[in-house]
């Protein structure tokens, strides 16, 4: 059984990397809007975690794009807008 806590982080971390397709967000990044927002505190490991949960049918199937970035070994993520994902 998935805890309410554990749904409200799903819907935080996809309402966070949400916001177009111009934006990227790397783990560190999702952490510090979620703690600006209320304090919570999760680790890399959780984010990403996450990230995995929205590709899920049962929590949306959402597409969650990642890449490197660039300059540096850090991992970003993108959820594809979900009428785009319609679309095609």
């Amino acid at each position: 059984m998935v805890s309410l806590d554990h749904l409200r982080l799903v819907d935080r971390v996809r309402k966070v990397i949400s916001r177009g397709p111009l934006f990227w967000f790397t783990p560190q990044e999702v952490i510090r809007e979620l703690y600006a927002e209320d304090g919570t505190m999760a680790s890399d490991a959780c984010i990403t975690s996450r990230f995995r949960d929205l590709r899920k049918k049962a929590y949306g199937g959402y597409t969650v794009s990642s890449r490197p970035r660039s300059g540096c070994t850090a991992w970003e993520y993108q959820l594809v807008e979900i009428a785009a994902q319609k679309a095609a």
